[in-house]
């Protein structure tokens, strides 16, 4: 078994959330009165061009609220496409936003929870905002569809028209396994265009509470064979600051970690470890499979990347050549 390092990277882009906990918005006019609410919702900030994990997959926002019971004030939903609303879909400047209004009672107290993912994406079952289903039965490897992002805003009393800037974060983790030795494999004979990897991960989550960002459930995960990510893998980790590997699987998963300190966000979010397996295949079905892996406490956390590499297509070979110095006996004679 080859030797590697493991280690778990900040995602690009680290972004600050806005206050969760209640606050007061000031104000002196009568309760029972309705106010308008304006949010501006903001998604990650992205690379300069599209990349695997730049956030641009997800581009959809549903968004909901709900009352200080925590009974979701349905009329209220927006940009839900499965009951046919309108959407509310994020601009393509470098800091992906969009702004949407509501109408709430002076007086009252409310909960945002808004949820950002593509639209054609159908792992995910937001039908209740308060617990957000992920479903992996149909898990395909490096589905960068599988991308999303989440928030959950407590308004405390309201009591005066205001505005709110909501930023959204990704609740996943991003599994990836870059190899260093591509460039050897091809000389020896390796078609690197026609690299699958399948991947297996265990204890994941299955079930976002969005109100306190905590997770339930627990799953092994395998993700079905598919074609290795067109795109250089890009480590910017301290000691591999722009480290460059030839990327075989990238996967997303919903952390089984422990306690959350940021009500309603990924803050807080422990890191955990988990055992990682995934198979390398120079074709589409298992005997052209290549290479197997398992790695052990693999560390991994909400909102950030971990990198599985090293040298994983290739094995040095030591080559003898042997002349013996003498000839083997009987010699063979000719007469003439």
């Amino acid at each position: 078994m080859k030797h590697f390092s493991i280690f778990i990277a900040a995602m690009i882009s680290v972004l600050l959330m806005g206050s969760c906990q209640k606050s007061q918005f000031a104000g002196d006019a009568p309760q029972g009165d309705l106010v308008t609410v304006t949010l501006n919702v903001q998604a990650p900030a992205t690379l300069a061009t599209k990349a695997i994990g730049d956030g641009q997959t997800a581009d959809n926002l549903v968004f909901a609220v709900y009352d200080d019971a925590g009974v979701e004030l349905t009329d209220l939903r927006q940009g839900d496409w499965t009951m046919s609303q309108p959407e509310l879909v994020f601009d393509n400047s470098a800091k992906p936003q969009l702004t949407l209004t509501t109408t709430l009672v002076r007086g009252k107290e409310y909960t945002f929870v808004c949820w950002a993912q593509n639209k054609n994406t159908t792992c995910y079952d937001f039908s209740d905002m308060k617990e957000i289903k992920v479903d992996y039965s149909t898990a395909v490897a490096q589905d960068e569809t599988r991308d999303a992002f989440y928030a959950a805003e407590f308004t405390g009393k309201i009591t005066d028209h205001f505005s709110k800037t909501i930023t959204l974060k990704r609740p996943f983790a991003q599994v990836n396994v870059g190899t260093a030795d591509a460039e050897a494999a091809e000389k020896a004979g390796l078609d690197l265009n026609a690299l699958h990897s399948t991947m297996t991960i265990e204890n994941a989550a299955t079930t976002l509470h969005t109100f306190d960002g905590k997770v339930s459930g627990n799953e092994t995960v395998t993700f079905a064979i598919a074609p290795d990510p067109d795109e250089v893998l890009t480590i910017n980790a301290a000691g591999y600051e722009g480290a460059t590997y030839t990327w075989l699987a990238m996967n997303y998963f919903l952390v089984n970690d422990g306690a959350i300190s940021g009500t309603g966000s990924v803050n807080g979010a422990d890191q955990v470890n988990t055992t990682v397996s995934f198979k390398i295949f120079d074709g589409t079905t298992a005997a052209d499979e290549l290479c197997a892996y398992e790695v052990t406490n693999v560390p991994v956390q909400r909102n950030y990347r971990s990198h599985i590499l090293g040298n994983l297509l290739t094995a040095d070979g030591t080559i003898t050549v042997v002349i013996e110095p003498d000839f083997l006996n009987p010699d063979y004679v000719v007469g003439l």
